[in-house]
């Protein structure tokens, strides 16, 4: 987070690290006897289906969502859209657009869906 901030990074878009089955990190993992998941719905990169090395999968679903919600918090979007105000590179006249897709991301994040997991695919 601290990262994100000094360098007034305007979006971001994580996954969960998942080891995909055919992969050489799932060969790895299930080698190590770390995959505990074996619902092929919940490899979509928005869930722990294995085991970290030191915290549990808990830990690692919360820290993800703690770091995404925190991102998009309405003090973090209000701080970033007077960054963009005061920028000499953005367009004034996207304003609206660039605020319109905070707020998109925040509602998602806060009903835990991940912004970018609704898409035709989900229909």
């Amino acid at each position: 987070m601290e990262f994100f901030k000094k360098t007034n990074i305007g979006y971001i878009v994580l996954w969960v690290l998942t080891p995909l089955p055919g992969t050489e990190l799932y060969s790895e993992m299930m080698h190590d006897g770390r995959i505990f998941e074996t619902d092929w719905s919940k490899y979509d990169l928005n869930h722990v289906v294995y085991t970290p090395i030191n915290f549990t999968p808990k830990e690692l679903y919360d820290q993800f969502w703690k770091c995404y919600l925190e991102f998009y918090s309405a003090n973090n979007i209000f701080t970033r859209a007077i960054h963009y105000l005061n920028s000499p590179d953005k367009p004034p006249n996207k304003f609206h657009m660039e605020l319109l897709i905070q707020f998109y991301m925040r509602k998602q994040l806060k009903a835990h869906n991940h912004p970018y997991s609704m898409g035709i695919d989900r229909i």
